[in-house]
C-alpha cells in the first residue's frame, strides 16, 4: 500500500511491520476508526448462555465453532 510506503520513510526509527500497517489502514478505511468495536451485550450474553448450558444439560455440548456463530 501506497500509505504504508510513506509511513515507513516518515518513521524509520519504528520497529513496526509493514503487514501490520497495512491491516491498520485496511481497518481504518473500513470502519473509520484503528480501535476495536465494543461488543454487544446481547452478543455477550448469548455466548455465556451457551458456554454455561453445557454444565446443566450432559450431552449437549457446543464446540468453540458453534459458539462462535
Amino acid at each position: 500500500m501506497l500509505w504504508s510506503k510513506q509511513i515507513f520513510k516518515e518513521f524509520p526509527h519504528k520497529s513496526w511491520s509493514r503487514n501490520r500497517l497495512d491491516k491498520i489502514i485496511r481497518k481504518t478505511d473500513r470502519t473509520g476508526t484503528s480501535k476495536r468495536l465494543p461488543g454487544t451485550a446481547d452478543k455477550i450474553e448469548e455466548v455465556e448462555t451457551l458456554a454455561l448450558s453445557q454444565e446443566d444439560l450432559p450431552q449437549t455440548h457446543h464446540t468453540q465453532r458453534q459458539i462462535a456463530r
